[in-house]
């Protein structure tokens, strides 16, 4: 999957959250690139993502899980497999 936010001409905050479920997670570039598990009792991780940079998110479980950059929650609704990698681009 590939998604881009624009109008950034500052950084922005990533947050991935997993509701009643554990998914392992990844962002390339950030602090998360070697990875870290979502689970019930830490269920959300954010990341701060810089204008004019491309991160790749891998979500080891996909349901039950959220994206949201800046305000704006991307769409998984598309994604039918249980996990997933998501080119992100940020532009300014």
């Amino acid at each position: 999957m590939t998604a881009k936010y624009r109008g950034e001409s500052q950084t922005t905050q990533l947050t991935i959250s997993a509701s009643n479920t554990s998914s392992w997670i990844s962002v390339t570039n950030t602090d998360l690139a070697a990875g870290t598990t979502l689970t019930p009792t830490q269920s959300s991780q954010t990341v701060t993502l810089s204008p004019n940079t491309t991160y790749t998110i891998t979500l080891g479980v996909v349901k039950g899980v959220t994206v949201t950059v800046g305000s704006q929650k991307i769409d998984l609704s598309t994604l039918t497999s249980d996990s997933a990698i998501i080119t992100l681009t940020i532009e300014s």
